[in-house]
């Protein structure tokens, strides 16, 4: 288990080399990263299975988020043509898992809440594992494609979370990550009202780290990944309060990052989120790289 209160939870860079970011944050000199300080609860699952999907507005929320999902699994289809075996890890109600049967893909799925797990394999068919990925005894190499929407920032260690998904991932795979943008997001303090986990117990649905792109590029170097990033695409129902007005305005928004992604040559990201792509070199040995604590 990570010591949040020793350093970053990424690259274990000492908290004497890092500065305060808000309330209960901190962000690490050496990666980037911005982690809570904030201890684990006791049992991260059982706060996924009573306090998050035992909500029945949660359970609607997710049923409702179907555009980028689709959008996501189109793209992935593009990086990897000929499919295969697709792990989705935190995969909730299953969404993306049909999606994906849907084109084509060998589908499972990953869910600590037992409730959403069960969800999943009556919506899809598929085999769901009721676990944490870290703590799942699964042969190696086995999947051409892992996928974690939005799952990577609540993870208590990121570090043992991707080389977990690492030693899954089959020569040539591709490991798809999909999570705010921490630094298109910096500045904007409003954002983070209701969201922090300021001076008590992180419950498993809390934010425990946010990256920004240079922390995505060196959390693949440290798994011996080739990575790239990307603008997500948005989910653009009208299902928050914004209505109908917060819908043209994540339309308007998606636009223009991507626009500003392809005028740049594919360097500037505006998007509020990212999607990182991590390729697996197309060789047997799979070793992964050394991490250097200050």
């Amino acid at each position: 288990m990570v010591d949040r209160k020793a350093g970053c939870s990424l690259c274990r860079t000492s908290i004497r080399f890092s500065v305060p970011e808000f309330e209960g944050y901190r962000v690490c000199s050496n990666c980037d990263l911005t982690w809570s300080t904030e201890e684990d609860s006791g049992n991260l699952q059982a706060d996924w299975e009573n306090d998050y999907y035992g909500r029945t507005d949660i359970v609607q929320f997710h049923e409702a988020r179907r555009s980028g999902i689709e959008a996501i699994v189109t793209r992935l289809t593009a990086v990897c043509p000929g499919r295969g075996r697709l792990l989705d890890v935190g995969t909730g109600i299953g969404l993306l898992m049909r999606v994906a049967a849907l084109a084509g893909w060998e589908v499972e799925g990953v869910e600590p809440s037992a409730r959403a797990a069960q969800s999943a394999r009556s919506l899809t068919g598929a085999i769901v594992y009721n676990e944490f990925l870290e703590n799942l005894r699964l042969g190696a190499h086995r999947y051409d494609a892992i996928t974690a929407l939005d799952t990577l920032r609540f993870v208590p260690d990121p570090l043992a979370f991707l080389q977990a998904a690492r030693n899954l991932l089959r020569p040539g795979g591709v490991l798809l990550l999909r999570d705010v943008n921490r630094q298109a997001l910096r500045r904007t303090r409003w954002f983070w009202n209701g969201s922090l986990s300021m001076n008590r117990t992180r419950r498993g649905f809390d934010q425990a780290q946010w990256f920004s792109p240079k922390s995505f590029r060196y959390a693949f170097s440290l798994i011996g990944l080739e990575g790239w990033l990307e603008p997500s695409p948005f989910f653009v129902e009208r299902i928050s309060a914004g209505g109908r007005i917060g819908s043209f305005s994540k339309r308007a928004i998606s636009r223009a990052s991507s626009l500003a992604y392809a005028l740049s040559a594919q360097r500037i990201i505006l998007s509020p989120n990212l999607l990182a792509f991590g390729r697996a070199p197309n060789e047997k040995s799979l070793g992964t790289s050394a991490i250097e604590t200050r």
